[in-house]
């Protein structure tokens, strides 16, 4: 699979250190524990990704937090994970977080 230069640039422009928008957002990559501790939210206050925002992660914004727990969801659909594997990941990070 061939990648454009435009493709690269754009994803590159979509991981600067701040957001224009606002300036107290910044864009990170996402750790192991932050995916744990994104689940535990998840599993805690299900969809209501603004509270998940500014108790967990007041450095991402609501709509960050919903992507990336869709884009995790539909990877472990393709690469059909069991949940159970998952879940083991989960608590043992999240009880290294909190």
């Amino acid at each position: 699979m061939q990648v454009s230069q435009i493709q690269i640039d754009n994803w590159l422009s979509s991981y600067s250190s701040i957001s224009y928008k606002r300036s107290d957002i910044e864009c990170q990559f996402w750790t192991d524990s932050d995916i744990a501790l994104l689940y535990y939210a998840h599993s805690k206050y299900d969809r209501d990704w603004q509270s998940i925002a500014q108790k967990y992660f007041p450095s991402r914004t609501a709509n960050q937090l919903k992507c990336k727990f869709n884009y995790l969801i539909r990877k472990m659909k393709q690469c059909r994970c069991p949940d159970q594997v998952q879940a083991v990941q989960v608590s043992n990070l999240v009880g290294n977080k909190l």
